[in-house]
């Protein structure tokens, strides 16, 4: 109960970077837990835990005395991250993250082992054609990647702008959106949509070929009086920690909601610890629909 606990608790407090922090077995070593993410014109941000104890009924709490260093081996800088109590993360602003760039993040701590994490900041996805066709209840987007995008792993978040009828004006923009989600009709192989971020994770080499095509639903989202006039979206590259780690966590939210599904193991690339470092490029854009 504890571990479910624990969390539902870490996914309503954490949302640009959702996990829970596991709760260490009956008598098991406490250890650091990390979970951090960097992508271009973003502050960094790094959240430092302890794990729980079973038998000592702890919960996982923030280590806010850490030390945290960010090392940019790309250019030669190591950059301490300071504790944020108005945030309750550490921070670091005014990094210049690039394409390509090499980080690793590594924490000490007085009384735990220290723990180190690298990334490598993927290279954008430049798409060659986007198209979105509206079908009763239903919108597939359809989007090209060029031939020569080196990305394997994506996080597609798309949502659509509203029009309705407002102050008597049909259709108007009244300036609303909504979060899309996969249609049950969507390949659940190569895609999965995700259960505590919004958005699905696709994984390109499980695909047939440069396109990735979805169905989104609409008519669980959409009022009788609404229709969609754009589908704006973020087609985040990602690194190989993050879509591991965001598709283990999901997996593992969805198998706590259901009684016969088997246990999920959360994916770590934390050496001597916990949780994960991660990496991201977006691409946001529009398109009008069909």
């Amino acid at each position: 109960m504890i571990l479910r606990y624990s969390i539902f608790l870490f996914v309503l407090i954490f949302t640009s970077c959702v996990d829970n922090i596991p709760v260490s077995d009956n008598g098991a070593e406490q250890k650091l837990y990390l979970q951090c993410e960097v992508s271009p014109d973003n502050d960094i941000k790094a959240i430092v835990s302890r794990t729980g104890v079973l038998s000592g009924n702890q919960l996982p709490q923030d280590d806010k005395e850490a030390f945290v260093m960010l090392k940019d081996l790309s250019n030669g800088l190591e950059i301490e991250m300071v504790y944020d109590l108005d945030i309750e993360r550490y921070q670091v602003k005014g990094v210049q993250v690039e394409e390509g760039q090499v980080f690793r993040l590594s924490v000490e701590s007085e009384d735990l082992p220290a723990i180190e994490a690298g990334a490598v900041v993927p290279f954008r996805t430049e798409l060659v054609e986007t198209a979105a066709i509206v079908n009763q209840n239903e919108v597939t987007l359809n989007m090209t990647i060029d031939d020569l995008d080196e990305g394997r792993y994506y996080h597609i978040i798309p949502r659509a702008n509203v029009y309705s009828t407002l102050n008597g004006v049909d259709f108007a923009y009244t300036g609303d959106y909504i979060h899309l989600n996969l249609d049950e009709s969507s390949s659940m192989v190569s895609f999965h949509d995700l259960y505590h971020l919004d958005g699905f994770l696709v994984d390109k080499d499980l695909l047939t070929s440069n396109n990735i095509n979805s169905t989104l639903d609409l008519g669980s989202v959409l009022g009788s009086s609404q229709r969609v006039e754009y589908i704006n979206y973020d087609l985040r590259t990602v690194n190989e920690a993050y879509y591991m780690f965001h598709l283990s966590i999901s997996k593992q939210l969805k198998a706590a909601d259901s009684p016969v599904s088997n246990p999920v193991v959360q994916y770590t690339n934390v050496d001597n610890g916990l949780g994960y470092f991660g990496a991201f490029t977006s691409n946001v854009d529009s398109v009008l629909v069909q």
